[in-house]
C-alpha cells in the first residue's frame, strides 16, 4: 500500500450544539475564574490591547477599571462580547472542520486516482519490456 491505510477512520458523530438558552444559562452561572475567561485573557494578552470587529475595546484591564477591581464578576456587556466571540469562533471551527472533511475526501479521491495511474504505468512498462 502506498499510504499505509486501506480505509479512513470512522469518527463518532459530533455532539449537538447548545441552544442560546443553554449558553446564556452557562454564562449566567459562570464566574470570572472560569477556564473560558482564562483562555480568553491569555488570547487577549497574546494579541495585546486590541480593538475587535465591533469597534469596542476588548481588554480585561479596561473592564476591571470600569467595574472596580474588587467588584462583582465581569459586566454583562463583557460577557455578551465574550459569548459572541465564542459563538463566532465556534462557527469558524465548524466551517474549518467541514472544509477539512471535504479536502480529506478530495485527497482520498486523488490518492485512488494516483494508485490507478501507477498501476496502469506499471502494466504499460511490463508490456513494453516483454515486447522488446
Amino acid at each position: 500500500m502506498v499510504f499505509g491505510r486501506s480505509k479512513a477512520a470512522q469518527l463518532p458523530p459530533c455532539p449537538q450544539r447548545p441552544s442560546w438558552e443553554e449558553m446564556e444559562e452557562d454564562l449566567t452561572n459562570s464566574t470570572k475564574a472560569d477556564v473560558v475567561f482564562s483562555l480568553a485573557k491569555s488570547i487577549l494578552d497574546d494579541k495585546g490591547s486590541s480593538v475587535d470587529r465591533r469597534g469596542s475595546t476588548n481588554n480585561i484591564e479596561t473592564t476591571e477599571a470600569t467595574t472596580g477591581a474588587g467588584g462583582k464578576d465581569a459586566g454583562e456587556d463583557e460577557i455578551f462580547l465574550r459569548a459572541t466571540e465564542f459563538v463566532e469562533r465556534n462557527d469558524e471551527l465548524l466551517r474549518c472542520a467541514k472544509r477539512l472533511a471535504e479536502e480529506s475526501e478530495r485527497l482520498q479521491e486523488v490518492s485512488e486516482s494516483l494508485r490507478e495511474t501507477v498501476e496502469e504505468v506499471k502494466k504499460q512498462a511490463l508490456v513494453a519490456i516483454d515486447g522488446c
